[in-house]
Parts: structure tokens; sequence; C-alpha cells
């Protein structure tokens, strides 16, 4: 088993591993967070985010998107969990 806090993160350890199953969060901060660094934006469909790019590096693998919302939106734009699970390659 293998952690990591942030979206940079987790696509530098699945470019570079191959994993049976992904589980991410729907929603992350980009970076890290140290004393030093907040974690830079926050990504709220940053798990969507994710296995599009795993799909384009050929990389995809089984995965779960876990939340504890039931609707996601940034500034611009709103998906309900159907909109999202719609996106999502299954």
């Amino acid at each position: 088993v293998q952690t990591v806090a942030s979206y940079n993160s987790a696509i530098s350890e699945a470019k570079r591993n191959v994993y049976d199953l992904i589980i991410l969060d729907m929603s992350m901060p980009t970076f890290d967070k140290t004393l030093d660094e907040t974690g830079g934006d926050f990504r709220v469909f940053g798990g969507v985010e994710i296995v599009d790019k795993l799909v384009k590096y050929k990389k995809i693998t089984a995965f779960v998107v876990l939340t504890s919302f039931s609707n996601f939106n940034n500034k611009t734009i709103s998906y309900s969990l159907d909109d999202i699970a719609a996106m999502l390659p299954i």
C-alpha cells in the first residue's frame, strides 16, 4: 500500500509504478502540503483529472474515486455525482 497527498504526487507515482487498484479522493491539493507549501490550488475535480491523465499515458488500472460530497463546482462549472460518473471510463 502506498499513499500520496496531492494531485502531482499521484500522477508521478502512477506513471512510475504499476498498481492493481488506485483509490482516489475526488478533490485534493495540487502539491503536497509542507511547512513551507500550502498545497497550491485546490483541485475540485482532481480524481477525474488523474484518471484522464492515466488514460492518456496508457497507465490506467482499476480505480475507485471516493468523496463525501454530492455536488462539485468550481467558479465556472458544477457537476453532480451522476455527471462525474458519466465522465469516468468504466
